[in-house]
């Protein structure tokens, strides 16, 4: 549809940073790059973000894009209960975390993201597989490194 997951919303929580270029959007303390044009296997997106002078987030950094959905943000809201416990490092080998509602409306993403993203961080069981976001329902689950999903780029 073209449409690049920037809803014009930096997501900035009052933090300063030096976000600018290829890396325009401030929240908690990192720059993120805009959504990528095109899904990628996980390999292609490591260089997506290499080549756009950045990284891949790890698990909990792509998590803390997570709002509206105490089960998955990262961190954890307080009192919740059941709460998701994959992070990195620290618990790279449990279940998928179940997220909210399903919701078209960006409303689980910080950025307004609906899509898949994926994270830095494989799967410690299966390498071949590695950590992502749904933000369509704030999903965390594990998918295979060859597959296709979006890329966001932090520094």
């Amino acid at each position: 549809t073209g449409d690049t997951g920037d809803t014009g919303d930096t997501g900035d929580t009052g933090d300063t940073g030096d976000c600018s270029g290829n890396f325009p959007h401030h929240h908690k303390g990192l720059c993120w790059s805009d959504r990528s044009p095109n899904t990628m296997n996980w390999n292609a997106a490591i260089s997506y973000c290499t080549g756009l002078g950045g990284r891949l987030p790890n698990i909990q950094e792509l998590r803390m894009l997570i709002k509206e959905c105490p089960k998955t943000e990262y961190p954890k809201p307080e009192g919740q209960d059941p709460w998701c416990t994959i992070e990195d490092p620290g618990n790279l080998g449990g279940s998928d975390c179940s997220g909210c509602t399903s919701d078209s409306s960006g409303k689980y993403s910080v950025f307004g993201d609906t899509v898949g993203l994926w994270s830095s961080s494989s799967y410690v069981y299966y390498t071949d597989n590695a950590w992502s976001v749904y933000f369509y329902d704030g999903y965390v689950l594990y998918s295979n490194k060859a597959g296709d999903t979006y890329a966001r780029c932090v520094r």
